[in-house]
Order: C-alpha cells, then sequence, then structure tokens
C-alpha cells in the first residue's frame, strides 16, 4: 500500500491478536507465558499503539518500535480468541484477530487483515470492525467468519500476490518485514481506501472488489472555552469569537465560536483528531488525540486560554491522595508536558510527593500543561493544569491502585469510579444500580447502602484498598466526600450477566452540577480510562437533579449516556434493557 494515500484516505482501526492467555510449563526455566508478535504495515512500517483485546474483556496496551514491529507476553493476564486494534497519531487504524491455539502466535497487522476483520464483522451483523471491537467480548467467536474474510480477499488479490511471489502467505500469521520486498511489496502495491459505506481495493488505480462498510452517523462533541483570568463560573468567563480546526488524516473540520463561548462539533467516527484554537488576543492552544472511536457522542472538558499579554513564570503546588482511603501518596513522579491531552512528547517540568503526598514546583511558564502523575502499583492519571505568570495554581488529584488483569477468572476489579466536583455544589453523591447475584432483581449502592456483598463474604477480612479482593464483594462505595471536591470512589468486582448503571445525583449545596464543573472518570479492568463532565442541560435546576453518566457490563464494555434524567423521557433511547433510567431508585432516599 503507498503509505501517503493510505495515510490520506484509511479509516479501517487494527487490531493484533495472538496467543493462548494461559503458560505452560518449561522445565529449565519454569513458567515460560505465550508470545504475540507481528509486523504493523502498509508497506511502510507503522509506529501504532497497540490495544489486544481478549474474550473476557481485558485489554493490553502496547506500541510498535521502528520497524513497525511488537512482542508481548503479556496476553498471559488476558483469555483467548483476541482481537487488536493499532492506531497511530495520524488517524491510521488496522485491525487483526488470532484464535490463541499456539503459545507462540504471530498475527500481523495490516489492511488485508483489516479488510478480513471488517467482512467478519459484517458477516455476524455488526456494522464493522471498529464496533466489533467495542463489542468483542460479547461477539468473539469469528474463527469461522475470519477465514471466509480471508478467502473472498485471496480471490480478488491473488493474482497480485502471485507477482510478488507470495501466493500462499497467510496475511495474518505468517511472518515478514516491512522491507519493500516480498509481502511488503505486494502491501506497497495495494491502495485500500475507506469511506462511510464502503471499503474499496485498488491496485494501480483499477478496483478490484468493494467491501459494504456501514459507520453510521457522526460523533458530536461539545464543549466551551474560557478565559483562563476568569473563574470558570463567572458570567463573563466564556469566550466569543474562538476558531477551533479539527483535523484527522483525512479532513479539516472548522468551527467558529461567535455567541456563548460553547462549541459544537460533527465530526467523522473511528477517527483520531487534533485540535487547534485560536482568538486574536490570546495565546493559541492545542489538543491533541481527541478519539471518536467510542462511536457515541459527549462533552469535552472546558478549555483554557490565556491573554497574550501573560507572561512569566507562576508556581503550582496541591497533593496527591489514594482515592480509596484518602491517604497521602509519597513518591509520586509528575511530568509537565506542554499543550493538553499530551500523554508523550517533551517533559518540560518534573516533580515528586513527599511522604506525605504534597509537591510543590516553582518557575513554570506560563502556559496550559497536560500533567502525568504516576508511581508503582497505581494506575497514570493526566490532568490538565493551567499556570499564570506570578500566581500559584493549586493541583490536587487523586491515583487508584493498578486494576489486576487476570478478570478470566474474576480477580480485580471490573471498573474504578472517581467522582470529582468543585466547591459547589457541596455534595453530589454516586449511585451504582446492578444485577443481584440470585437473579432476584437489582442493587442499589449508595451513601446508606455501601457494599453489595454475597453470601461468602466476610466483613472481617475486608480491604477497603483492594475491595475486589475481598470474596463476596460485588460492588463497593470507598470513600464518601460531603464537602466539596472530592474525591468519591466507587468499585465494580464482578458482574453476574447484567448491566450496571453509574448515576450522579445533586445532594446538598447551591449551583448546579454542570455549573460545578462535575466530572466522572471510569478504569476498566484492562485500564482502559475515560472521563466525562457533566454537560450543560436546562433541566440541571439544582438539588435532586439526576446525572445518568454511563453503563458497563459483565466484561468491561462501556456505554456512555451522559444524559440528564430531567430532560429524558422515561426510557432513555438506544437500548431500553442498557439505557432505561430507573429513576425509582431517588424516590425516598434517607437523610445522612
Amino acid at each position: 500500500m503507498k503509505q501517503g494515500l493510505w495515510i490520506a484516505t484509511s479509516l479501517v482501526a487494527a487490531s493484533l491478536i495472538t496467543g493462548c492467555g494461559s503458560s505452560e510449563v518449561d522445565g529449565d526455566n519454569g513458567i515460560v507465558p505465550p508470545v504475540l508478535s507481528g509486523t504493523v504495515a502498509i508497506g511502510a512500517p507503522l509506529a501504532a499503539e497497540l490495544s489486544i483485546r481478549g474474550s473476557h474483556g481485558c485489554v493490553v496496551t502496547l506500541s510498535t518500535d521502528a520497524n513497525g514491529h511488537y512482542r508481548t507476553s503479556e496476553i498471559v493476564n488476558i483469555t483467548a480468541p483476541y482481537i487488536i486494534r493499532a492506531t497511530t497519531e495520524d488517524g491510521i487504524a488496522l485491525f487483526s484477530y488470532s484464535d490463541g491455539q499456539t503459545k507462540n502466535s504471530v498475527a500481523n497487522v495490516t489492511p488485508m487483515t483489516s479488510y478480513a476483520v471488517d467482512y467478519a464483522a459484517e458477516q455476524i451483523g455488526v456494522d464493522n470492525a471498529s464496533y466489533l471491537f467495542g463489542s468483542f467480548a460479547i461477539n468473539n467467536d469469528i474463527s469461522d467468519e475470519i477465514d471466509d474474510g480471508v478467502v473472498t480477499l485471496n480471490a480478488v488479490v491473488g493474482d497480485a500476490m502471485e507477482r510478488e511471489g507470495v501466493p500462499n502467505f497467510n496475511h495474518f500469521e505468517t511472518e515478514f518485514v516491512a522491507d519493500h520486498t516480498g509481502y511488503d511489496k505486494f502491501l506497497d502495491e495495494m491502495d485500500i481506501e475507506v469511506f462511510s459505506d464502503n471499503v474499496v481495493i485498488r491496485e494501480g488505480g483499477q478496483v478490484l472488489d468493494t467491501l459494504p462498510s456501514d459507520i453510521n452517523g457522526t460523533v458530536t462533541v461539545t464543549g466551551f472555552v474560557t478565559n483562563a483570568l476568569l473563574d470558570a463560573n463567572a458570567t463573563d468567563a466564556n469566550l466569543t469569537d474562538v476558531r477551533l480546526s479539527f483535523t484527522n488524516a483525512n479532513t479539516t473540520e472548522v468551527v467558529e465560536m461567535s455567541t456563548n463561548g460553547n462549541f459544537s462539533a460533527v465530526l467523522d467516527p473511528a477517527r483520531s483528531y487534533d485540535i487547534n484554537i485560536t482568538k486574536n488576543g490570546y495565546i493559541s492552544q492545542s489538543y491533541t488525540n481527541l478519539s471518536t472511536f467510542e462511536l457515541a457522542d459527549f462533552t469535552m472538558q472546558s478549555i483554557s486560554l490565556i491573554p497574550d499579554s501573560v507572561s512569566g513564570p507562576g508556581t503550582l503546588n496541591g497533593s496527591v491522595i489514594n482515592a480509596r482511603t484518602a491517604a497521602g501518596l509519597g513518591g509520586v513522579t509528575l511530568e509537565f508536558r506542554a499543550g493538553l491531552n499530551h500523554k508523550t512528547g517533551d517533559v518540560v517540568a518534573t516533580a515528586t510527593t513527599s511522604e506525605d503526598g504534597n509537591y510543590s514546583i516553582g518557575t513554570v511558564a506560563t502556559g496550559v500543561y497536560t500533567v502525568a502523575y504516576s508511581s508503582e502499583g497505581y494506575t497514570t492519571r493526566y490532568i490538565s493544569a493551567t499556570v499564570l505568570s506570578g500566581e500559584t495554581t493549586t493541583l490536587n488529584t487523586q491515583l487508584i491502585s493498578a486494576p489486576e488483569l487476570g478478570c478470566a477468572t474474576g480477580a480485580g476489579a471490573l471498573a474504578t469510579v472517581i467522582l470529582e466536583w468543585g466547591e459547589n455544589p457541596r455534595d453530589p453523591d454516586s449511585h451504582v444500580s446492578g444485577d443481584n447475584p440470585d437473579g432476584s432483581g437489582r442493587f442499589h449502592i449508595y451513601y446508606a447502602n455501601k457494599r453489595m456483598t454475597t453470601p461468602e463474604f466476610d466483613a472481617a477480612g475486608f480491604n477497603v484498598e483492594e475491595p475486589c479482593s475481598s470474596e463476596g464483594v460485588v460492588a463497593s462505595l470507598d470513600l464518601d466526600d460531603t464537602s466539596s471536591f472530592g474525591p468519591e470512589t466507587t468499585t465494580i468486582c464482578r458482574g453476574y450477566g447484567g448491566i450496571f448503571k453509574y448515576y450522579i445525583r445533586h445532594f446538598a449545596g447551591t449551583g448546579t452540577i454542570s455549573d460545578s464543573p462535575t466530572n466522572v472518570t471510569v478504569t476498566t479492568m484492562s485500564g482502559i480510562t475515560q472521563t466525562w463532565t457533566a454537560p450543560a442541560d436546562p433541566s440541571n435546576v439544582g438539588v435532586g437533579n439526576i446525572w445518568h453518566v454511563f453503563n458497563v457490563d459483565e466484561f468491561g464494555n462501556i456505554f456512555p449516556i451522559n444524559q440528564f434524567l430531567g430532560a429524558q423521557p422515561d426510557n432513555i433511547t438506544l437500548s431500553p434493557a442498557r439505557n432505561n433510567d430507573e429513576r425509582e431508585l431517588f424516590e425516598y432516599l434517607p437523610a445522612k
């Protein structure tokens, strides 16, 4: 495949699969884990981020090297079969598949494997490979459909493969090097274009085949841009006449804000966007890797712009605590990168927390930064920080223990949810509902009923730092903050075939959930994190209002809802089985 054309037109996403998810015993070396390796290429090798998803919903993430090669033994933590998505900063996305029957497996990720995975998705009634990746824990038996896709593919490209001397090459499992010879030269010669309704394979400008590929609709992203010098709740904080350019590998979508500072961008699904935000008299801002791979509308956190008259250094301090115990965490490393959502690239400043979890760093240049908080045994968090000349910014956060990936056996947390907010309202509350283990209905976890357990639970052995290590814990409200800011932490340990639903209710304090602003971050057993900021909504009127944030199933699949119940009919749209809102849970709640 020609690199320039692919980067300009590709949409399909890549996944790699391999390994059997179990170890073998080696007489000399003891336990030897299975290994998955392969090449990610379009003719030219791709530097890509890989997500390998097993049949229990767990995900292993890693990166390719400069030659497009990857190798991992981390699949020992997940269960075969596997689907893998590979994505690049340029928005290229490819998929692959492995049944995991071989201990040391090869799973290449190329336009050819993506074609076969997309074909398999169509055959089982899933719109495309992107949707299949999201629902793979439910729809994971696709080996026969993959084989059919390869037969269909080879009928189209067989002559081209024979001309390059690779007529019997296994697209998925045969090793190759991205050096523009042999199979890789064949990839160089092929062009694949992905449109909203089909995938077209060309050779030398001639169409060889067209595969239907239905990625329905668009993704709407909303948010607002504020003046960094003003409080976000101030009536004049939102900026007007702001220009936002959303750019992916194919197109640029420009949004001009001219009224109240809110923006709404209609974007293509299954893309990775970079955003450039500009306004006369303000320092331009960038936001990298805004993903629409979740294929659902969402609201971004606010974007702050700094007047260009502001210059010089500021200072920053704060604290880092354990999200479940509120104890300070020492030895946490902070890394500062300029821009929003910049998780890689040059580090411009660092700091380390003291034993009590506090930190302080001075002489930080005026600007907006992405701060990475990392510590061994904890999941890394990325927080945005605005530093202004001559001022001290306080930035507090919390970390959760890194999830165990042994989810095939039920070990570790299915999901951990952190609720954070501002000074007002002072007390928004977390609520979780789920199916009772005995099938007798649904339970409700909240401030007056903080734990759902099965009969095996032994209260004497409960460990609040690792609630799911205690047998019989289904879900737990670990930390309930009642006096502004949070955190409030909830852990979901295991499901019984149904759907967990997560809500926020405004319990006490002035203002609204949206005004605060209120943020929810969920980290699943796979280590994947999603964050929501409460959307602006005219029905969000104060005490008693309810925000339905998301649902999660027993495999860790997340279904974003992000709607206030006051503005919705009794049954929210999409699948009623997953998304009806359960308003009855919030009737006659006891006082604290």
